[in-house]
């Protein structure tokens, strides 16, 4: 036992001296200044994502930022306009490091340029260089610095990172982080016009409802997205909707749209069929615009239909004294979301053409951005 105890010290110290070793065998990497070219982040920004990209990758001793800072400072030398070979040498070299790091982001048109070199300080000569080209993502950015810096030390990559970043056609089967998502409640108010309108504001004993053609609505937006690249979205909308609660109704319904969004502007475009439940029923108008039902004619060989009197029939008019029925209309609808932090505010109008009576509405929502 005794000679087991009188081991162990022995055996922790050869650890503290290998760790030790391992140590001072890295090279010491200071991360200058990324300089940034239509991107938005700041340039102090993009080298903080490039000096923790080269931390994690743990083969270097690199440069605290803050340390590198103090030292420019001292020296009375500009990082942030410091790219040429022989200003990042001077500054390796006053700093006592073996390597220097600088780069470029860049933006040209729909591409994000990431370019990395890495300066030996005693050759003075370019040691690794590395440029990577990827879609103009910019909330990105630190998933293109980390492909960049793996692939400029030939480390394996995520391959569906890479194909999000640089294939455009790859996008499309994935859910974009940026992209808008509205699921959500939606409310609104629907103005009824024509035929439709007329019955609505009818008194109950002539079959019409007695109250204003508008109408509130609640319901909830439900979307899925089929396709994705850039800024561009398609998806399916799937909207139920209750109308009339305000005045005791419950008139349900359901709507299913093909939209085209913009996640940038917030702008859509979209268009589907409608379904509900309504009570119908035949009947005409006569000489006076009164509304009579089908039933209430009086047939005699003369006149054998409304018709024959001059009268104008209606088939399927909105009547609180007939039979529930199936209706179906086209929605029309335009929007743009509004944001507020991590709020969407979807705010649509839509207009649902019918030969009855054309429905004209907004509707307007919220959800939380989730990524």
């Amino acid at each position: 036992m005794k000679p087991v105890i009188k081991t162990l010290p022995f055996f922790f110290i050869c650890l503290l001296l290998i760790n030790n070793a391992h140590s001072q065998s890295k090279e010491r990497v200071a991360i200058v200044s990324v300089e940034t070219i239509g991107i938005l982040k700041k340039q102090n920004e993009i080298t903080s994502i490039v000096t923790y990209e080269f931390q994690k990758l743990q083969f270097y001793e690199v440069m605290e930022k803050n340390d590198l800072n103090d030292f420019v400072k001292r020296q009375n030398i500009n990082s942030d306009s410091c790219f040429s070979l022989q200003c990042l040498v001077n500054i390796g070299e006053l700093a006592g490091v073996d390597k220097i790091v600088s780069g470029t982001v860049q933006r040209m048109g729909e591409k994000i340029i990431f370019s990395i070199r890495m300066i030996d300080v005693k050759s003075k000569k370019v040691s690794k260089h590395q440029v990577g080209e990827y879609l103009s993502i910019e909330t990105e950015i630190h998933r293109m610095a980390e492909l960049t810096i793996r692939k400029m030390h030939e480390l394996p990559t995520d391959q569906v990172t890479e194909n999000y970043l640089i294939d455009k056609d790859k996008t499309v089967s994935q859910a974009l982080v940026h992209n808008l998502r509205l699921s959500g409640p939606r409310m609104g108010a629907a103005y009824v016009t024509g035929e439709f309108g007329k019955r609505l504001s009818a008194n109950e004993d002539d079959g019409g409802y007695n109250i204003s053609p508008l109408l509130t609505q609640f319901g909830y937006q439900y979307e899925i997205q089929y396709l994705g690249a850039g800024n561009f979205q398609a998806l399916f909308e799937f909207i139920g909707m209750i109308s009339g609660m305000e005045h005791q109704m419950f008139i349900p319904g359901i709507t299913v749209l093909n939209g085209f969004r913009n996640s940038k502007t917030g702008i859509e475009f979209a268009f589907g069929p409608t379904f509900g439940i309504r009570k119908t029923a035949d009947g005409y108008y006569d000489e006076n615009n009164q509304w009579h039902l089908m039933e209430d004619f009086v047939y005699t060989e003369s006149f054998t239909s409304p018709r024959d009197k001059g009268y104008r029939v209606v088939r399927n008019n909105l009547d609180n004294r007939g039979n529930e029925s199936l209706s179906t209309g086209w929605v029309w609808t335009v929007g743009k979301s509004f944001r507020s932090g991590h709020l969407n505010i979807p705010i649509n109008a839509y207009v649902v053409p019918r030969k009855e009576g054309w429905y004209v509405g907004v509707s307007a929502g919220f959800n939380i951005r989730k990524k």
